[in-house]
């Protein structure tokens, strides 16, 4: 056996070893970002998207908070984009942040 060749079934458990281990970093990195509730993208210039945390159109602190947080426990578990988008925008609906507003019996948004 080539002493520099290792076996599928190794290459396996070294994968399986990476992939489960936290993103210590990307997760340290955004969590020292403070969340800021901005109106504009253009809000804040240059330089000053590197520490606060913004979300575009979010103009309250509220939203902005959610959204973190459901990133930052997202990149925790290491869930994909996918299940991310769908507790923010059920996170969002819940809070009636997000989608058209349900009609009531009169006819008129909540």
């Amino acid at each position: 056996m080539d002493v520099g060749r290792t076996e599928p079934a190794d290459n396996l458990g070294r994968m399986v070893r990476v992939l489960s281990v936290e993103p210590t970093a990307p997760i340290n990195y955004v969590k020292r970002k403070l969340p800021v509730a901005t109106g504009a993208w253009d809000t804040l210039k240059y330089g000053e998207h590197v520490h606060p945390f913004t979300v575009a159109h979010s103009t309250t602190a509220n939203i902005v908070d959610d959204i973190f947080g459901i990133m930052v426990q997202a990149m925790k578990e290491g869930t994909g984009l996918g299940v991310f988008k769908r507790d923010m925008r059920t996170s969002m609906r819940q809070k009636q942040w997000y989608g058209r507003p349900e009609a009531t019996a009169g006819g008129t948004p909540r």
